[in-house]
């Protein structure tokens, strides 16, 4: 089978930003960042590093039992699967396994 290019458009001219809108986007973003830090600036400033190191510990650790029991969701998750694909195999018999199934059913 031969390899046929792939066709590629141009981009539409109507989903790109003038030059203009693309200045004014970086410009409201970075006043946005540059506010976001300030403020962190100010918050430190006013705040004792006790105050600092509690809230770096809790986020520490909530982070850690997030993530512990997501892991362990995910495997538990995985563990059903795994089972319940076992479940789904079709077994196929020999042509002869129902007759003898059937038939040992009767001398019991």
């Amino acid at each position: 089978m031969a390899h046929l290019p792939e066709r590629t458009r141009p981009p539409d001219p109507r989903s790109r930003a003038g030059r203009t809108r693309r200045i004014l986007h970086w410009a409201v973003s970075g006043a946005g960042w540059a506010a976001f830090v300030w403020c962190w600036v100010d918050v430190l400033g006013r705040t004792r590093g006790s105050d600092v190191a509690f809230s770096l510990g809790f986020l520490a650790l909530s982070v850690a039992i997030i993530v512990t029991a997501t892991a362990l969701w995910v495997a538990y998750n995985m563990s059903r699967a795994r089972r319940r694909r076992s479940r789904l195999v079709l077994h196929v018999r020999p042509a002869g396994a129902a007759q003898d199934a059937a038939v040992e059913r009767e001398a019991a």
